[in-house]
């Protein structure tokens, strides 16, 4: 039952499984592109950030050069950057005092007022605090912008080299002309412009594009859910269980012949370990007794050569006699004859035990030698 259970279930956790991996991917997708989305409002607020500061750099460096020469068309775009400047603070300072200004007007109404002009009021400081914590973070981003853009600033100053100082110098007066300075800032406006409206474009297509997404997976969410709750087949999955079941069987009764073949196996290396020892044994005792059969053999060799050295000195001897006895007339004794005589008997009898015991050695040590070379092959 605890199997049919696990087979029923294994569909749901595989698609659950898919599901999760599928909705990682998507997250991980949308974390992306919502680093490029801060990184495109990040880089066209740096756009804006440097066309303010540069239009008010070129305004001051033209003032400088011509204060007289000033048109009167520069001196309206002048009046109408400090007209919206003075908007910007004016508003900014209007936001912020108009809530004490409304608190303390409708301080005698009812406390629904106040409590709306106390929410206004919270509102408003945590608009002004947004604000100043966005104005802040810009020094070090226009910072980290030219840092960074360089060659951009030097592309940016030749070219405003170029164009004003060089192109619109007046050769009777020697200064800039003012219509040359001004096409030129309308020119980099409206590139700057149309540089924002590419990245706004982008900002745009990346936020349908998560919105696809978005859909796509919940549509496939919702249709993998639908699949699941479809009729199972039963039949199938008993038929399957029944399978897996028999092939468990198999598997078990697989798994205790090879462990019979093992045991069988271990005790036999058991038996032939015992027998390695055995024969090792044998082997140093036989050793042992062939050392020493072949210390008594040197042993007989050296008392067979000193028996022969003593048989030659015999010869030598009786030859010297039976010399002595021909060059003389007087007979030797017949008392040292027979002393003689006894004498080599008993050496010829002693060099038989001697050749005797040296054949008896030869053939034990053949018959050892014959055993380990038997040994050897058989183990």
């Amino acid at each position: 039952m605890h199997q049919r259970t696990q087979l029923h279930h294994s569909p749901d956790l595989h698609e659950e499984a898919e599901l999760a991996v599928h909705l990682a991917m998507l997250k991980e997708q949308n974390e992306r592109k919502k680093a490029q989305i801060e990184e495109v409002k990040k880089r066209a607020q740096l756009m804006t950030i440097e066309t303010c500061v540069l239009q008010q750099a070129l305004v001051n460096l033209l003032q400088e050069r011509r204060p007289e020469a000033s048109s009167p068309r520069q001196q309206q775009q002048q009046q109408q950057l400090l007209q919206h400047k003075q908007q910007g603070q004016a508003g900014a300072s209007g936001a912020t005092a108009t809530t004490p200004a409304t608190a303390s007007a409708t301080a005698p109404a009812t406390a629904t007022a106040t409590a709306t002009t106390a929410s206004v009021a919270r509102t408003t400081t945590v608009a002004t605090a947004a604000a100043a914590a966005e104005i802040v973070p810009t020094g070090v981003l226009l910072a980290t912008l030219v840092s960074a853009g360089e060659i951009g600033v030097r592309r940016d100053a030749f070219e405003f080299r170029r164009a004003v100082v060089l192109g619109g110098e007046d050769v009777e007066t020697g200064g800039t002309k003012g219509e040359v300075l001004l096409q030129h800032l309308q020119h980099r406006i409206k590139k700057r412009q149309q540089q924002q409206q590419l990245l706004q474009h982008k900002i745009s297509k990346l936020k349908k594009q998560h919105r696809q997404q978005m859909g796509v997976f919940r549509s496939s969410s919702s249709s993998s859910s639908a699949e699941g709750l479809q009729r199972i087949d039963f039949d199938q999955l008993q038929i399957e269980n029944e399978q897996f079941a028999a092939q468990v069987e198999s598997s078990k009764a697989d798994i205790a012949n090879k462990k019979k073949k093992c045991s069988v196996l271990l005790q036999a290396q058991a038996v032939l370990k015992e027998q390695l020892s055995r024969c090792l044994e044998e082997g140093l005792a036989l050793e042992a007794s062939l050392n020493s059969r072949k210390a008594a053999l040197e042993k007989t060799k050296r008392e067979t050569e000193e028996t022969a050295a003593e048989k030659e000195a015999v010869k030598r001897e009786t030859k010297r006699l039976l010399v002595q006895s021909r060059g003389c007339s007087q007979l030797p004794q017949v008392k040292d004859l027979v002393l003689q005589k006894f004498l080599l008997l008993k050496q010829t009898k002693k060099l038989n035990a001697l050749r005797r015991k040296l054949e008896v050695a030869q053939l034990e040590t053949k018959t050892v030698k014959q055993d380990l070379k038997f040994q050897g092959l058989s183990a």
